[in-house]
């Protein structure tokens, strides 16, 4: 029995283009997959980032604070002083000054 050509060569046509779909289909898997692994490790990337960010702006916070307290402490200090001094002037205005050598 002698096959005929056109038969055989549909045949060889029907196997290669199975073998062009598999091929096709293990690709689009392999992209899907570098795809999904790309993703996480962007996701890594971000969540280390904020991470990252989150230390930074809590030092910068701290430093902040550092630096702001001796500036506070002074305005403070200053604006004791300056109610102690309104304080002695009224009460001065009242009672008159008072006698630091009352000896």
């Amino acid at each position: 029995m002698h096959r005929e050509p056109g038969r055989v060569r549909r045949a060889e046509a029907a196997k290669s283009h199975t073998v062009y779909n598999q091929a096709v289909k293990e690709a689009a898997r392999i992209i899907s997959h570098a795809r999904e692994q790309a993703h996480q490790i962007r996701q890594a990337a971000l969540m280390e980032a904020e991470r990252d960010a989150k230390a930074i702006r809590e030092a910068a916070y701290a430093e902040g604070l550092a630096l702001a307290n001796p500036v506070f402490a002074a305005s403070e200090a200053e604006r004791r002083a300056i109610g102690r001094l309104r304080l002695q002037a009224a009460t001065d205005e009242i009672y008159g000054p008072r006698l630091k050598d009352a000896s």
